[in-house]
């Protein structure tokens, strides 16, 4: 067991390659550094790769990066092996990193054939350059559009704020008249009620004779319509203490036959008003 482990690390009875390079120096120098560097190249990567997977995350296909992150870190395994062949013949070893380089290197030579038509749909480079200048281009319209419509609701906000001082100022200059008319409202009640309230007969009637209004008063001494206004012909309403007296002193002062009108009082047992045209 032990001599088959030797065996697959040194190579046991086959030769190292530096027999068939004859020792050359040059030779082995130049295979030596070439494997040496394409070595490190295929380190350093994955690591790169790795990194890039990392700070991307939102790569919908990172596990491809991942498969060749593999792939390529047996290929250096493999250079690496190159270099050991030259004083020691590991072709075992060797053939089993090629092996397993073989198994990364099939599965992601697939996967990424089926990976190119999504890849293709990828927009490039130039593409979102676009993409962002179209959309730099509406950021700034509609900047400038919510500037405009910034500017209109102030210039709306100062024009109902001159018409809200119009309209206070227009306001304060009817209030005066508001107050003056609701006071002439209120006289005209109040002499209403004054007149309504009397116990004295008040009789109103406008210039053509037409009586117009009487309050309560004049019902319980006159003899008054059912409906107002009364049209009638211009009269005179005055009370007597006597019928017969009334009578007498109508005809002696205007010779005209009297209309007596007569209604009980609370003042008097009757009282007698004559009207005359």
């Amino acid at each position: 067991m032990i001599e088959s482990l030797r065996s697959f690390f040194t190579g046991g009875v086959f030769n190292a390659h530096g027999h068939c390079y004859f020792w050359t120096k040059s030779l082995m120098c130049l295979h030596t550094i070439s494997d040496a560097l394409i070595g490190l190249a295929y380190f350093s990567i994955p690591i790169t790769l790795a990194w890039f997977v990392r700070r991307r995350r939102d790569i919908d296909f990172g596990w491809m990066f991942q498969l060749f992150a593999v792939f390529i870190l047996a290929c250096g395994m493999t250079h690496l092996m190159e270099i050991w062949n030259i004083w020691y013949s590991a072709y075992w070893l060797s053939g089993s990193l090629k092996a397993i380089t073989a198994l990364a290197s099939v599965p992601t030579a697939i996967l990424l054939t089926r990976l190119i038509p999504q890849a293709l749909q990828l927009p490039s480079p130039k593409q979102l350059q676009t993409a962002n200048h179209a959309l730099e281009e509406e950021i700034k319209t509609r900047r400038v559009a919510e500037e405009s419509l910034r500017e209109l609701n102030a210039g709306l906000e100062e024009r109902v704020a001159r018409r809200t001082v119009d309209l206070e100022k227009a306001n304060e200059e009817l209030r005066p008249q508001r107050d003056g008319t609701q006071s002439r409202e209120e006289a005209n009640a109040r002499l209403a009620a004054i007149v309504e309230s009397s116990s004295d007969a008040i009789i109103s009637k406008g210039l053509d004779g037409t009586i117009l209004s009487w309050n309560a008063g004049a019902e319980k001494t006159l003899v008054t319509p059912r409906k107002k206004p009364w049209a009638a012909p211009s009269r005179c309403f005055f009370p007597q203490t006597g019928r017969k007296r009334s009578r007498r002193s109508y005809h002696s002062s205007t010779g005209a036959k009297p209309w007596d009108i007569s209604k009980r009082s609370a003042f008097a047992k009757t009282a007698h008003v004559s009207t005359c045209p």
